[in-house]
C-alpha cells in the first residue's frame, strides 16, 4: 500500500486536528463523513474528505490503507459483515485498525436510567473483546490490544447530564 490513512466517520476532525500535519502529512489522509458542515471543516484541514460512508468506497480504494481508525463510529453501524468485508478490501495485508467505542459501563448505566442515546436507532450495537475476536477471525483480523477507557466521575456526570438534557429537550413543552 501507499501508506495512506483512513478515518471512517471523521466528524468535524477532532482527532485529525491532533495528528495533521505534525504526525500525518495532509496528503496521506482520507476521511469519510456524512455531515456537510463537518465536510467543509475537513476540507479546510487539507485532508481528502469523502461524503458518505466508508463502506461505499469504490474499487479504486482497494488495498490502499495501512492505517484505519474509527472513533465512536462502529456502535452506529449495522451490516457488520459488510463493515468488515469493506475494511478488509480497502486495507493492505499488514494494516492496523483502531476502533474506539463508548465505555460499556457508562452505556449500561445510561440504559438503566432511560437515556435513549444508547439505544437503537442511535447506537445499534455493543462490543466486547470477544465480539472483535469472533468477527475479526472471520475477516482475517487479529485483536492485538483491547482497553476500556477509564472515565472519571466528573466526565461521567457531565456526559450523563448532557445526554439527559438532549433527551428531555425532545419532550413536548420543554425549552
Amino acid at each position: 500500500g501507499d501508506g495512506r490513512r483512513l478515518e471512517g466517520g471523521a466528524g468535524s476532525g477532532a482527532v485529525l486536528r491532533e495528528l495533521v500535519p505534525e504526525v500525518l502529512p495532509t496528503g496521506q489522509v482520507v476521511c469519510t463523513e456524512f455531515n456537510p458542515e463537518a465536510l467543509d471543516r475537513l476540507r479546510g484541514m487539507k485532508v481528502h474528505p469523502i461524503a458518505g460512508d466508508f463502506r461505499t468506497l469504490d474499487a479504486s480504494f482497494a488495498n490502499r490503507f495501512s492505517f484505519v481508525c474509527m472513533f465512536h463510529v462502529l456502535e452506529h453501524l449495522d451490516q457488520l459483515d459488510l463493515v468488515f468485508e469493506r475494511l478488509t478490501r480497502v486495507t493492505t495485508p499488514d494494516a492496523h485498525l483502531f476502533i474506539s467505542l463508548p465505555n460499556p459501563i457508562n452505556a449500561a448505566f445510561y440504559e438503566t436510567r432511560d437515556v435513549w442515546l444508547e439505544w437503537p436507532p442511535h447506537h445499534v450495537g455493543r462490543w466486547r473483546r470477544r465480539s472483535f475476536e469472533v468477527i475479526g477471525k472471520r475477516f482475517g483480523w487479529e485483536v492485538v490490544d483491547h482497553r476500556i477507557e477509564p472515565v472519571g466521575a466528573g466526565v461521567f456526570l457531565k456526559l450523563f447530564a448532557f445526554n439527559r438534557m438532549i433527551q428531555r429537550s425532545r419532550e413536548p413543552g420543554s425549552l
